[in-house]
Formats: C-alpha cells, structure tokens, sequence
C-alpha cells in the first residue's frame, strides 16, 4: 500500500512539474511575442511617421506635360494643391477630381518622382468637330462634351446649327457622322468636309473644301459606305472633266436605286 502511495506521489510531483514547465514555456512565448510585436509597432509607427508625416516627402514640384490647348498656370489653378502635402496622399482620384471642373482634360496620368515631385501627364479631349456656342469657339469630342477651344484645326470640320450646346439630337446626328466618315478609310473624303449642318429627321448637309454642298440623306444608313464611295468616284469623274459643282443631292440614294442629283455651277 506503502508503495502505491509513493508511486502516486511521484507521478503527481512529476506532473506539476510538466506542467510548470509549460507554463514557463507558454509565458516565455508569449513575452517574445509581445516583444516582437512592439518592436514591429515601433518600426511600422517610425515608417508611417517617416512617410506620411516627415518633411521630406512634403510635395515641393508639381510637372505637367501634354497640355496644348490648356495653359499650364489654368492646370495649376484647379489643382489646388498645397506646397507642403505629402505625396503619398495625394492620389490619382484627388487630382482627376481637381479637374473635373475642366472639361478640357479628358483624364490624367499621374506619377510620383521620389522625393518631393508629382508627374502629371494630362490627356486633353480629342475634337471631331468645332461648333459656336453662345459666341465663343466650343470642340466637341466624341461623347459630346463641350470644351474650349483657342484655334482651329484645319482638318476638323465646324458642326453648325448648335447655338445652345443642349441640342442633344443633332449633336449626336454630327458626331456619329463625322465618326463613320473616319472609320471608313477607303473614303478619303472625309478629310474634305469643312461643315457640317445636322438637320431634322436624321438628315446631313456638309460642304466640302472646294465649296461643294453635299445633301447626304440620313445617318446612320446601312449604305453609308456605298454612299461616301459612290460621292468620291462623282466628284473625282466631274473633276477630271473641269466641271465645277454647285451641289450634289445623295438624300434618295440607296444600293438599289444610286441616285444621285447633281447641280453644276454657272461659273
């Protein structure tokens, strides 16, 4: 019995040992963990301070390249951003917010130049057409948006009939023609057209550079292309015979029919 109770003894002694030992195992885990997660608080608390915080990520040159028909001092103006911002924190959408208000810049590409210098490379709206609003020089892109415009492009033809800018139809009448027109790359007429007028019920009037006035008919047409290709081959045939036009009239012609109305000057 003597001997039982010794052995029950000691098997108890040996676990209360185990069991401290364990816990000085645990405890001793534990502290290396607090320890390196306070050695990392410290650092990540050094770097952020380091980053965000110190002086010398502080922004202290704004580049900006790709503006033409924006000057660069209008840029800065709607930027309005201040000297001593850190560059980390000014991000991409910060700054397209900026110019939004600027319906020039189509978006912006921005880029950090370590330690102190923003890269701005601003995309300005592409015009497919010039139009007076309200007295002043407008371009309008593709989607239909309005922007100021200092000069002229020889290449690109003047909408007319837009006095507001709210004419929404026959905007979008303009642009989808002036669109096809470019698209179609066997056509090089296109780059003729100086004027555009968009009337009622879809229909296009343009006027080429020579003067000739041309009644196109609808758009969109599934035989526009035929159309532009049938123009060129008339205007190019009445060239070459020195014949000088008044107007070409394409409004009934179709892939059946080809009709095609032409008026030759008196002079």
């Amino acid at each position: 019995m003597k001997s039982i109770k010794k052995q029950k003894i000691r098997v108890r002694n040996k676990f209360k040992k185990l069991r401290k030992e364990k816990i000085k195992e645990i405890s001793k885990h534990s502290l290396n963990l607090i320890s390196a997660s306070l050695i990392g608080g410290i650092i990540i608390f050094k770097l952020y301070h380091f980053l965000f915080l110190s002086s010398f990520f502080e922004l202290k040159k704004v580049e900006i390249k790709g503006n033409e028909m924006l000057s660069e001092s209008e840029i800065r103006k709607s930027l309005k951003l201040r000297k001593k911002e850190n560059i980390f924190l000014v991000t991409k959408e910060n700054i397209k917010e900026y110019l939004n208000g600027v319906p020039t810049v189509e978006t912006v590409i921005m880029k950090r130049k370590i330690p102190g210098t923003l890269c701005l490379e601003i995309i300005e709206r592409t015009p497919v057409g010039y139009c007076k609003i309200n007295g002043q020089l407008k371009g309008i892109d593709k989607a239909g948006i309005l922007f100021d415009c200092k000069d002229l492009k020889k290449e690109i033809p003047f909408i007319i009939g837009l006095i507001s800018g709210k004419e929404e139809e026959k905007k979008k009448l303009a642009i989808d023609f002036l669109q096809l027109v470019k698209n179609e790359s066997k056509c090089p007429i296109g780059r003729e057209i100086v004027k555009v007028v968009p009337k009622d019920f879809c229909k296009i009037i343009f006027l080429l550079r020579d003067g000739t006035k041309v009644f196109f008919g609808k758009v969109p047409s599934p035989d526009i292309n035929l159309k532009l290709t049938y123009l060129e081959k008339v205007l190019l045939d009445l060239k070459n015979k020195n014949k000088k036009i008044d107007y070409v009239d394409m409004q009934y012609f179709t892939s059946d029919i080809g009709k095609v109305i032409v008026k030759l000057s008196k002079t």
